[in-house]
């Protein structure tokens, strides 16, 4: 429910409400002062499970895990200065792995910058090019337009994590003081106008509540026939496919080494190893073949089909 308690909670209410609506479930927090309208807004969602860590790099690595697990966003909330900085590992993970994340990062408003206040960095484009989409939120102001605008960033924001592949997403979020839930009367005649189910009714929440996002490439065009027939001798090499490794996938994968007459040298973490129907030869332990100088020179294939 929108909290109207002042203009910090009704923004971290909006987005934390409409991320409800379409679908978020799980949430990482980082304790700070800063942080604490979103953590208090996800605190008071109710239907979703959040999980505190003290440490924010290990906290990020948590969040990407779950979201690993499910292909669902993840909500990973710190507050502002260089604890936003130690979420950088696990988003660079993130974008290589294809995984959905939604970073908040509580910030200074701008009036706090490049002027020596404490835990003050510039935390705009801190992770570079990694996540896929990027945005800094306007400071929050008693309107319906900015209310709006809340909502659309987003769903925004929870689009981008399945578009155009999965992936994180970063919010850098500017709170001024005021920080706590406190009565504001500058909001309070808000709550005449802005009606939770009107403002929600018309949104196209089911279209995007139950996606799983976008299928990796190799779902839609690996298959046996799209392969030509080798007479070479070759290996596939399989490791992690990004977005997950279907049941559906491993049989295609499985028919396509059966077809090239090739083994498959399975990663120590793709899970083709636990699939094996006799149909192809799957090699776990072939750093053990590579340690004899003669199998390693003897052994070259003549071409290498590389999956994940």
């Amino acid at each position: 429910m929108v909290d109207f308690s002042n203009l910090n909670s009704l923004a971290a209410s909006i987005l934390v409400e409409t991320w409800g609506k379409l679908g978020l479930t799980q949430v990482v927090l980082c304790p700070g002062s800063r942080s604490s309208p979103l953590t208090v807004a996800f605190a008071r969602q109710g239907d979703m499970d959040c999980l505190v860590s003290l440490d924010e790099r290990s906290a990020a690595f948590l969040a990407l895990g779950y979201a690993k697990r499910t292909r669902q966003p993840v909500a990973l909330v710190c507050t502002s200065g260089t604890a936003a900085a130690n979420f950088l590992p696990a988003i660079i993970e993130a974008h290589y792995s294809q995984v959905p994340l939604i970073v908040l990062t509580a910030d200074r408003p701008p009036t706090l910058r490049h002027c020596h206040a404490g835990q003050t960095i510039v935390q705009t484009k801190l992770y570079g090019d990694y996540p896929q989409w990027q945005v800094e939120l306007a400071l929050p102001e008693p309107s319906l337009d900015f209310c709006h605008y809340l909502r659309q960033t987003a769903i925004q924001t929870w689009q981008r994590c399945f578009w155009p592949r999965l992936g994180s997403v970063h919010l850098n979020c500017p709170f001024a003081e005021p920080l706590a839930p406190t009565c504001d009367h500058a909001v309070t005649h808000l709550k005449s106008q802005l009606n939770p189910q009107q403002f929600y009714h018309h949104l196209p929440f089911h279209k995007f509540r139950d996606s799983q996002g976008p299928k990796p490439a190799i779902h839609q065009t690996l298959s046996p026939s799209s392969l030509p027939s080798f007479t070479h001798v070759g290996l596939m090499v399989v490791g992690v496919v990004a977005g997950g490794e279907t049941p559906e996938l491993i049989k295609a994968l499985l028919a396509i080494a059966q077809q090239l007459h090739c083994p498959i040298l399975a990663d120590a973490l793709s899970t083709i190893r636990n699939y094996d129907d006799g149909t192809a030869v799957i090699l776990t332990h072939y750093d053990f073949i590579l340690r004899c100088p003669a199998w390693r020179r003897d052994l070259i294939p003549q071409y290498l089909l590389q999956i994940g």
